[in-house]
């Protein structure tokens, strides 16, 4: 091949590589544009008081320097908002309490970390909700509320409208909230689930985590006694365990402790003899 040929050739390749090149960035020009009208479409079709909030996360979110966030946000408009909604998606992504997310130890990246009033304003808009993101929702009102006072605030509201839940997150932000200890009474006489994480690695249930928060209280929890002595005849296992160490912490009478002992033993032995 001669010189002038040989130019030729090259003079070609580079103009195709050239083309491929422009090629590739015009596609990838309008896969972003496609991208950026989705999510327009995804913040369209959120509650509108929720529009200004999110332009203004989106402008700050995607100058972030993890890439790995970047493509998380992008997934979390593109797949999560269609398809939960708007409040559901944030909501699962601030918090995922599902037992099989658990178990696989993936990364989890939260794309709305507190102080967001974004979120909180999502989370009070949940709480008026009747189903399982409400309590999803209640579990989040501590970190993300403002203050402490406006926690407790909106806690002390939905305990009053007979949330369990409610009552058990107060005990940590208000331990002196008016009628806290008779709600958290009320709670330990029902079967419920407070975390799913803390039922699926320790076993203990809502009437489990209500004893240890009644422990907490000291003794302005005593007019829970009689709760908790039910509780650690009734219950089994680490809730049974919650119960009795509450009431041993709270009560005064040792004799009394002790005789609550003897009868959860008796109780044991009598299961045993049934099972066998």
């Amino acid at each position: 091949m001669s010189e002038h040929n040989r130019a030729l050739e090259d003079e070609r390749r580079l103009i195709e590589e050239q083309a491929g090149d422009l090629a590739e960035e015009a596609a990838a020009n309008k896969e972003r544009q496609r991208r950026s009208e989705l999510i327009e479409m995804a913040i369209a079709q959120s509650p509108p008081q929720f529009h200004g909030h999110l332009r203004s996360f989106l402008d700050r979110a995607v100058k972030h320097e993890d890439p790995e966030f970047r493509l998380a946000l992008q997934e979390f408009f593109l797949r999560e908002v269609p398809y939960r909604g708007l409040v559901r998606a944030l909501l699962y992504n601030i918090r995922n309490d599902d037992e099989d997310t658990v178990r696989r130890g993936h990364r989890w990246i939260i794309l709305f970390p507190p102080p967001c009033p974004l979120a909180f304003d999502v989370i009070r808009q949940a709480l008026d909700t009747d189903d399982d993101w409400r309590d999803k929702a209640l579990k989040l009102v501590c970190d993300y509320a403002p203050s402490k006072e406006s926690a407790a605030e909106l806690l002390a509201e939905h305990m009053q409208r007979g949330s369990d839940l409610a009552a058990l997150e107060l005990s940590a932000v208000d331990p002196d909230a008016p009628r806290l200890v008779e709600a958290m009474t009320a709670a330990l006489g029902r079967n419920w689930v407070g975390s799913f994480i803390t039922y699926w690695e320790a076993g203990l249930s809502g009437v489990g985590l209500t004893a240890c928060a009644l422990a907490r209280l000291g003794p302005k929890a005593r007019g829970a006694l009689p709760a908790l002595r039910a509780a650690a005849l009734e219950q089994r296992g680490p809730d049974q365990t919650a119960a009795f160490e509450a009431y041993s912490m709270l009560c005064e009478d040792e004799a009394d402790i002790r005789r609550l002992a003897e009868q959860m033993s008796e109780l044991e032995t009598n299961v045993e003899r049934q099972d066998y």
